[in-house]
């Protein structure tokens, strides 16, 4: 169908006629030989004019300069799939909130036994902070559970 509409051209089989740039051509059950060759041709030229289209990956000599000009001048910022990511301590982030003051909030009740396992988990896993939100303690297979954070 898109080719249809790409030509110009429809059919209508219930008037069993082919329409073609407004030229309305009637057929009955075989199809002259002049429609196979007029679509044939507006085949041919739609195919024409896909092949001229520039393909979008490719790039103009001017795109390609500016693009090895930026690889080159931010060559130390290049992703190695070969090398292991790291991290960093040289930046400090801090969050910058209206009122100024951190966001603290209650935790839920949870049994006594499960207490010591969040503080544990908050030592090893989380820096000490003003901040404080909800905790939720999820059971997983076997004895162990999952700290779970509701922001």
């Amino acid at each position: 169908m898109d080719i249809l509409v790409a030509l110009g051209a429809s059919i209508d089989i219930s008037r069993s006629e082919l329409k073609i740039n407004g030229n309305v051509i009637p057929f009955g059950t075989d199809i002259p030989t002049q429609i196979i060759q007029e679509f044939s041709t507006a085949i041919d030229n739609i195919q024409t004019q896909i092949d001229q289209q520039p393909d979008p990956n490719t790039h103009s000599i001017e795109e390609v300069e500016l693009i090895e000009r930026i690889k080159n001048e931010f060559h130390d910022l290049e992703y190695d799939s070969n090398k292991k990511l790291t991290f960093t301590l040289e930046i400090k982030h801090t969050l910058k909130l209206k009122t100024g003051e951190p966001i603290y909030q209650r935790n839920y009740r949870l049994p006594f036994h499960i207490k010591d396992f969040i503080k544990k988990q908050i030592k090893e896993d989380l820096a000490s902070s003003p901040y404080n939100s909800l905790v939720l303690v999820v059971p997983k297979k076997g004895d162990t559970y999952r700290l779970v954070i509701d922001f």
